[in-house]
């Protein structure tokens, strides 16, 4: 296995935009081997978010909410509704099976026209 640092090295990247993570549960290891790229790129995030398959793969849901929220702006994606709704640290924390997807600090108010929204958006 290799961390997303080593494929960004390895393919001389010049950009990245997104990252894309499903991994059951292994997504903060998957952060952790990515620091790099993130530190320098500052990719949109899109990941699934459940706190019972991250704490059976051995991480800890409310320290890996906290580094999304670090890293930027974390919107819920609502399946059900078509839509990104914020939400909390803590509410992040308690995800089962949903998709979230993060913008960083640098990014969010480019990606929204203005301050973070309060409200939902719509996805087409």
């Amino acid at each position: 296995m290799r961390t997303l640092d080593e494929v960004v090295c390895e393919l001389a990247l010049e950009a990245l935009d997104l990252v894309k993570t499903d991994v059951e549960g292994f997504e903060p290891q998957v952060l952790d081997g990515s620091r790099a790229a993130l530190d320098r790129f500052a990719p949109i995030l899109l990941c699934e978010f459940d706190a019972g398959l991250i704490q059976r793969a051995g991480g800890d849901a409310d320290s890996f909410a906290g580094r999304l929220f670090e890293y930027g702006l974390v919107l819920e994606f609502d399946e059900r509704k078509r839509s990104l709704l914020e939400i909390g640290q803590a509410e992040c924390a308690r995800l089962r099976n949903s998709n979230v997807l993060v913008v960083p600090a640098i990014r969010a108010d480019a990606c929204f026209s203005g301050p973070y929204p309060q409200r939902p958006c719509r996805v087409s």
